[in-house]
């Protein structure tokens, strides 16, 4: 994937901070501009219970779990909040002007996350795969600061840690 050129150096601080944070659509333009990227996943977790004689390594009598395994990875998504800026909408940095198409794009893209550390040693990349967006919109107020907001889901099948 390549990268939008644009140096980015974080406050040298111990702490990590979104300022090292950029988001790359699979054209290499930098999404910019998001206010939140929540990305999440979950492990279910299943009691495996035994009746009569306890075996397991952790149970003391029937009928109780005596051992949690995990089973399946799901929920695999990516909540992102963008302000919406006269230079280049979002859907713009995902190479479409139509937020209908772009919903119901038959093809999916990668997303790439880079974490830039003030030691550059530390800095990394994570690599969102076979995204495809399953919600997408504007919020219009003319109640609070009026700027036009872009929220969107994206449903990844896979991620992976990369060198920055």
């Amino acid at each position: 994937m390549a990268s939008s050129g644009i140096p980015i150096t974080p406050p040298n601080t111990r702490t990590t901070t979104s300022h090292a944070l950029t988001i790359h659509a699979s054209n290499g333009d930098m999404v910019g501009a998001i206010n939140s990227w929540n990305p999440t996943q979950s492990l279910a977790i299943g009691a495996v219970h035994e009746f009569g004689n306890v075996t397991g390594p952790y149970g003391v009598e029937a009928g109780m779990p005596y051992e949690k395994i995990p089973g399946n990875v799901s929920g695999m998504t990516i909540e992102v909040n963008r302000y919406d800026i006269y230079t280049k909408r979002f859907e713009e940095a995902f190479g479409t002007l139509d937020l209908t198409v772009l919903s119901n794009d038959p093809n999916a893209f990668d997303v790439r996350e880079t974490w830039n550390a003030p030691d550059r040693a530390n800095s990394y990349g994570i690599v969102y795969m076979g995204c495809r967006f399953s919600r997408i919109g504007r919020t219009l107020t003319t109640s609070d600061d009026r700027i036009v907001k872009v929220g969107a889901s994206l449903e990844y099948t896979r991620s992976q840690r990369v060198s920055a």
